[in-house]
């Protein structure tokens, strides 16, 4: 079932802080952000991990005060698109600071080619099944408490990153965005306030205004508003 939209303001049930984030947290409704919300409320999406994914994440934790980090397997995403990839590669952000122990401890205890935040000729030069990029952390990027991608990162990254894009066909994240935008719980305020510290909020307002189905343009107009 679609969801209906409602506004936060104009919505005497949830017109009260309290009861609002009262009902998000019960899942009764979704926060989209710009204060709208989604009723009902829609599933929230979570990647899985695999094996590697898992080790990357228990090694990062062991830091005397663990970095913030994001680690992504390529193949999470077979769930939201056509082409299914059988041999995942890996992306991993770390805050920068963490970026060169990282990436020596990565090389010794890893069986793993590890690249440090490589071009896009390095990359095609050595990428092979298994690759691990490290990458810097952008500041602020909306990540999950267990070091996986928020939704809102993800869909900005899918549309911004060579380095993320460079694993799906375009149809392929043509689609993953249209099933990500249109039938999780995505914060749009969330999702542009980082786009807007990458300088991109207009590229991906482009990238999603024709995606977003009804009764979301209410929603994308007051986007708009605020790019």
């Amino acid at each position: 079932m679609d969801p209906m939209i409602v506004h936060r303001k104009s919505s005497e049930l949830y017109a009260n802080d309290n009861v609002f984030e009262y009902a998000c947290a019960k899942g009764k409704v979704s926060s989209l952000g710009y204060g709208f919300l989604a009723e009902p409320a829609l599933p929230k999406f979570k990647l899985d991990g695999d094996e590697t994914t898992e080790r990357i994440k228990a090694f990062l934790e062991r830091y005397l005060v663990p970095p913030k980090h994001i680690v992504f397997s390529t193949a999470s995403l077979n769930i939201v698109i056509n082409h299914l990839i059988s041999h995942p590669c890996y992306i991993v952000e770390v805050e920068k600071d963490y970026l060169l122990p990282v990436f020596d401890e990565l090389k010794t205890t890893l069986p793993n080619t590890v690249l440090l935040n490589p071009t896009e000729k390095t990359f095609r030069t050595y990428w092979k099944n298994g690759t691990i990029i490290l990458r810097p952390l952008a500041t602020k990027a909306p990540i999950a408490s267990d070091g996986s991608y928020r939704i809102e990162k993800l869909i900005v990254d899918l549309i911004l990153s060579w380095q993320i894009r460079a694993f799906y066909s375009r149809a392929d994240i043509e689609q993953a965005l249209d099933l990500l935008c249109n039938h999780y719980e995505v914060n749009f305020h969330t999702l542009f306030a980082y786009a807007k510290r990458k300088g991109k909020a207009k590229q991906v307002f482009k990238a999603i205004q024709d995606l977003l189905k009804e009764p979301y343009q209410e929603v994308i107009h007051a986007i708009k508003e605020k790019l």
